[in-house]
């Protein structure tokens, strides 16, 4: 399994691979969906850091 900062630092190294073993993959797809996966976890860990904040953690 390839790591994603990989995936993101030779983006066009994964996708022809990937088109040498006929696999259809987009590699832009799953950037798009890790950046999502990242603003997410951005937002969740804000929201425990201000619920730690009001339990007085």
């Amino acid at each position: 399994m390839l790591d994603i900062k990989f995936i993101r630092e030779n983006k066009e190294l994964v996708a022809e691979a990937a088109r040498k073993k006929c696999v259809d993959f987009k590699v832009e797809e799953l950037i798009a969906v890790d950046d999502e996966r990242r603003a997410l976890l951005t937002v969740v860990e804000n929201k425990r850091a201000e619920q730690n904040r009001k339990s007085g953690v």
